[in-house]
């Protein structure tokens, strides 16, 4: 069970960064218009949405390792 919530507390984390980054990009695109914006603060945005994508990785895989777990564990004794 605790497995589980931490699989959607990582996914929940995981959408978080990828929003923060989008909107991270989004200021900056719309920053740009007045100043040059160095290149740096596009890694950062980039960065935070990569990080985002593999903790959603991470949390899709621990929800498949409970359901393999759960079949194995269904399994009835002979």
């Amino acid at each position: 069970m605790l497995t589980g919530i931490l699989a959607v507390v990582i996914g929940f984390v995981g959408l978080g960064l990828i929003i923060a980054g989008a909107s991270g990009g989004v200021f900056l695109v719309a920053d740009r218009a007045d100043t040059p914006v160095p290149l740096r603060d596009y890694v950062i945005m980039i960065g935070m949405i990569g990080i985002g994508v593999g903790l959603l990785g991470i949390a899709q895989g621990l929800r498949v390792l409970l359901l393999i777990l759960a079949k194995v564990a269904v399994v009835p004794p002979l």
